[in-house]
């Protein structure tokens, strides 16, 4: 599991609903650009990952209690991505974000030394994506 956490200047229901609104999303993540279906527990929203040019479907497990969680699916390995948000204090939220690979494939290939996700360059994806939406937040406080 690779996690990293950020600190943001602005209370946690503004920060929440920022995370809720899949709208915003492009706003903050340069990195993705995304189809927004729904955001809502069950239903999914689609993502063109603009390095790869793929699309794939994602799975939203839960949106509730101050925490997002979907799950990706691709050929070689299923993927976890958690976002949760802790109050500090009333006007400090902590981001804890979360990232698991997961999958038959890749479990089978790392048996073999074959490690397919190059974890440290994933974390500093990671922590780029949650400086922004930092920015974002601080920015656009309600």
């Amino acid at each position: 599991m690779i996690q990293t956490e950020k600190d943001i200047a602005a209370p946690i229901d503004s920060v929440w609903q920022h995370l809720l609104n899949a709208e915003e999303w492009t706003q903050w993540n340069k990195r993705q650009s995304f189809q927004v279906n729904a955001l809502e527990q069950g239903e999914g929203i689609i993502f063109i990952n603009q390095q790869e040019w793929k699309k794939e479907p994602i799975e939203i497990e839960k949106a509730e209690e101050y925490t997002l969680q979907w799950t990706g699916y691709s050929f070689i390995w299923n993927y976890r991505e958690i976002y949760k948000l802790q109050a500090i204090n009333t006007s400090i939220t902590r981001l804890t974000h979360e990232r698991e690979y997961y999958g038959y494939l890749a479990t089978i290939l790392s048996w073999f030394g074959y490690l397919l996700i190059d974890e440290k360059q994933v974390k500093e994806e990671m922590q780029e994506v949650n400086h922004d939406f930092k920015l974002y937040c601080e920015a656009n406080k309600n």
